[in-house]
């Protein structure tokens, strides 16, 4: 009877195993929020144009199409002997993104403005190919770089401000203690006055 019981028991570890196999994909296993872009090194958060690319046997992140193009060009890593799965921008379903449908004009994490579909949109924008995709992000300015520079320079404003915010709070503060004292002892010298006198009426009586 025992050991009917632990062969059961085996059994249902065995088919958990098995399930937990299945349940991990080929590809498309990013943890968003938590694992960082290859190139950029930013948090993946946006789930419509992550890419996960296989290269020899590993597979790297990232956060943007763009992401990819630049780390591959830095690596020289040529894109067509690699697999890559990119997000479907409709759904974040991941596929092959040489399959796939490219629009230009969108909000893309790092500002390339690159999103795919499975299927073809009609959204009145030109479709491209992947390869084509390559070839205009290759051949234009880093927009990755502009889009940090972006923030940065956005964080460095507010920053400023709020520096120049509490400057002029303390400059309100400087300006004010002075003239509270003032109203304080004058306030305090008329009340003395106001005694000496109504004392020295009292004695005149």
């Amino acid at each position: 009877m025992k050991k009917l019981f632990k062969i059961a028991i085996l059994a249902i570890v065995i088919a958990f195993g098995v399930v937990g196999c299945d349940e991990k994909k080929e590809f498309g296993n990013i943890h968003f929020d938590r694992d960082v872009c290859e190139h950029c090194k930013m948090l993946i958060s946006d789930k419509l144009y992550a890419v996960d690319a296989l290269v020899a046997d590993k597979h790297y992140y990232f956060d943007d199409i763009g992401c990819l193009i630049e780390w591959s060009k830095n690596q020289k890593i040529e894109l067509e002997n690699a697999k890559i799965y990119v997000a479907d921008a409709s759904s974040g379903e991941f596929f092959n993104a040489k399959d796939g449908f490219w629009y230009g004009g969108f909000l893309t994490p790092m500002n390339y403005g690159f999103a795919a579909f499975k299927k073809e949109q009609n959204n009145g924008k030109k479709v491209y190919k992947f390869s084509e995709v390559i070839n205009l992000i290759s051949t234009k300015p880093h927009s990755h770089e502009m889009h940090k520079a972006k923030h940065y320079m956005h964080d460095k404003a507010l920053e400023s401000k709020d520096k120049a915010h509490g400057k002029t709070l303390e400059n309100a503060d400087e300006n004010l203690t002075p003239k509270h004292i003032n109203d304080t002892k004058n306030s305090s010298q008329k009340d003395e006055n106001e005694t000496l006198k109504n004392q020295s009426k009292h004695e005149a009586h």
